[in-house]
C-alpha cells in the first residue's frame, strides 16, 4: 500500500490546479518539495523548472527526466450574452470521460464556480447536442459551463476568453478502494510523486551515477509542450520521461498493476531499444515485472523532445493508469514501485 507520506505529498500535488499554460500552483509545489530535499532550481525562458542532482561530469551522459506538471482542461472559447461559457479542450478526450461535474474558471479576478453540462437528459430530437450525446456522439462543442451568471456579470468577474477552466477541488480527493487509488489529475500528478520519493532514495545511497536533470515541463497535454526547448539547452543525449501508461489487456496485454510499463514505442518516436531493455533489466532485478508499452495514440515529453531534436535518445518509464484522461486509476503500489526503478536505474544507468 501506498505509504502515508507518498499519499499526503500525491494529494497536495493532485489538489494543485495546474491546466495547460498556467501551471504555477503545480510549479509551486514541486518548488517547496525540492527545498525541502535541499535542492534548488532554475526556471529557463519557456517556463521549464530545472533541477540538477547528482555528479557534474560527465556532462555528455547526463540525463534529462522530464516530468510535465499540466493536466486535462479547458480554455474559455466565448462567453455569450445570455452567460452560456463555450469552450475549447486543453489535451486530447472526450466529453464522455469527464462527466457534468463541478469546474473552477481561472478568471481574471479569482474563482468562479461553474458545472459543465451536456444539457438535460429528458429530452427528444428537438434538442440536438442532447440528442447526440445520448447516441455516443459526443463532441468538445456540446459542453458549456454554467454559472448562474449573465455575460455582463461573467465579464465583470474577469471571465473571458483565454481563461482556463479545470476540475473543481472538491472533485479532486484520492478515492480509494482496495489496492487502488483513484482521481483527477492523477496524470502526471502521480509520476511526479514517484519522481520525488526516487530523489529521496538516491539521498540514502551514493545518488546517481551520472548527471541528472528534473525537467519540470509545461503544456505536454497539447502534445509537443515545453520540454523539447529545454533538452535542448541541456547536456546529455537521453530524454527520460516519467509519465502514465495506458492500459488495455486486449491492446496492451497489461493491467493497474503495481510494476511499471517501460516504454518501447508511441506516435511519435521509438524509444532507445538499449535504454528501455536496460529498465527491464532493472526492474527484474528488483523482483518486479514490468509492462512493455507499444502505445497507440499516446506521446511523451521524451518522444516529442526526440521529434523535435532535442534528444539524440528517447526513453520511458509509464505508472499503468485506466481510465486515462478521465477519473483516472493507479494501483496503491505503483508510484513508489516507479520510484525504486527510477532510482536504480538513475544510480547505474550503464547496466545492461
Amino acid at each position: 500500500m501506498m505509504s502515508p507520506g507518498v499519499r499526503a505529498q500525491l494529494q497536495e500535488l493532485v489538489n494543485a490546479r495546474g491546466p495547460c499554460g498556467q501551471e504555477d500552483e503545480v510549479a509551486a509545489v514541486c518548488a517547496r518539495f525540492l527545498s525541502e530535499l535541499g535542492l534548488s532550481y532554475d526556471t529557463d525562458n519557456a517556463g521549464n523548472m530545472i533541477a540538477r542532482i547528482g555528479p557534474e561530469q560527465p556532462r555528455d551522459r547526463s540525463i534529462r527526466v522530464l516530468l510535465h506538471l499540466d493536466e486535462i482542461s479547458f480554455m474559455i472559447k466565448r462567453v455569450l450574452a445570455d452567460g452560456t461559457v463555450k469552450l475549447a479542450a486543453l489535451g486530447s478526450f472526450s466529453p464522455g470521460f469527464l462527466g457534468q461535474i463541478p469546474v473552477e474558471i481561472l478568471g481574471h479576478g479569482g474563482i468562479v464556480p461553474g458545472v459543465l453540462s451536456l444539457g438535460s437528459w429528458h429530452t427528444g430530437e428537438e434538442t440536438a447536442d442532447v440528442w447526440h450525446a445520448k447516441h455516443g456522439n459526443y463532441d468538445l462543442n456540446q459542453y458549456e459551463v454554467i454559472t448562474g451568471m449573465d455575460g455582463e456579470a461573467l465579464i465583470d468577474a474577469g471571465v473571458r476568453p483565454g481563461c482556463r477552466v479545470v476540475v473543481a477541488r472538491q472533485h479532486r480527493m484520492l478515492w480509494e478502494t482496495g489496492d487502488l487509488i483513484a482521481g483527477f489529475a492523477l496524470d502526471n500528478r502521480a509520476p511526479i510523486a514517484a519522481a520525488f520519493e526516487a530523489i529521496r532514495l538516491l539521498q540514502q545511497t551514493d545518488g546517481p551515477g551520472v548527471p541528472v536533470y528534473l525537467v519540470f515541463t509545461r503544456e505536454e497535454e497539447l502534445g509537443a509542450g515545453t520540454a523539447g526547448f529545454a533538452t535542448a539547452r541541456l547536456p546529455g543525449a537521453l530524454a527520460l520521461a516519467i509519465d502514465v501508461a495506458p492500459v488495455s489487456a486486449n491492446e496492451y496485454a497489461n493491467q493497474v498493476d503495481q510494476y511499471p510499463t517501460i516504454g518501447y514505442k508511441d506516435d511519435w518516436a521509438v524509444y532507445d531499444k538499449g535504454v528501455a531493455d536496460a529498465l527491464v533489466r532493472h526492474a527484474l532485478d528488483l523482483e518486479m515485472l514490468p509492462g512493455i508499452g507499444i502505445f497507440e495514440n499516446y506521446t511523451s515529453d521524451a518522444s516529442a523532445a526526440k521529434r523535435l531534436g532535442g534528444a539524440a535518445q528517447a526513453a520511458l518509464i509509464g505508472v499503468p493508469m485506466e481510465n486515462t484522461h478521465g477519473y483516472e486509476i493507479i494501483h496503491s503500489d505503483a508510484v513508489e514501485n516507479t520510484a525504486r526503478l527510477l532510482a536504480s536505474f538513475l544510480s547505474d544507468p550503464t547496466r545492461a
